[in-house]
């Protein structure tokens, strides 16, 4: 595993207080499955959801408390979603953005976009950031749909960012959400 894709996973599950505690539900596809929970129940707090595949380049990343992760196989990039329900309230999509830059330092945020995906409103943003000290630029959308907040990241070295950016929009392209399992 890339220093990035350790550094960057890392950085999403201590940003996010570790609430993603085991690597289930994800076969290395398009589709990941809530896991179940104690006694076959379902996890009140995950969500089955698919995504679309970046490309041949990228292998899946598990790791644990991971949902979904692609890394580059020249270890150039990673590319990762989220999913977690009922737990984040009513704040705005604003708010769940600013969370995310608690472990990151040197944030530099291009304007945020808003816009329709798969039906609900979604922000969109460009960061140049520094995590742990190594520079990257990423792409963060995120989501709320039918109780559930997603989150979708691209992170990459910023001299391969953008050659790597259409494999991103290519993931976010194939995501759909409920999804029958």
């Amino acid at each position: 595993m890339s220093r990035l894709a350790r550094t960057f996973i890392t950085g999403l599950l201590l940003g996010f207080g570790g609430c993603l505690l085991a690597c289930g539900g994800w076969d290395g596809g398009g589709l990941y499955k809530a896991r179940g929970s104690w006694r076959g129940r379902k996890d009140p707090y995950d969500a089955t959801y698919r995504v679309g595949l970046p490309g041949n380049a990228w292998r899946p990343h598990k790791q644990r408390g991971s949902q979904v992760a692609w890394e580059r196989r020249d270890g150039a990039g990673l590319i990762a979603a989220r999913a977690q329900c009922q737990e984040h309230g009513d704040r705005s999509l604003d708010h769940f953005l600013d969370d995310l830059r608690l472990d990151f330092g040197a944030w530099r945020e291009e304007p945020r976009q808003r816009s329709m995906f798969v039906g609900r409103e979604s922000l969109r943003t460009r960061l140049t950031a520094s995590l742990d000290g190594v520079p990257v630029q990423m792409e963060v959308v995120v989501l709320k749909k039918n109780g559930c907040l997603f989150d979708f990241w691209y992170m990459a070295p910023q001299r391969v960012f953008a050659r790597y950016l259409p494999d991103f929009d290519r993931f976010l392209g194939g995501f759909s959400f409920p999804v029958d399992a």
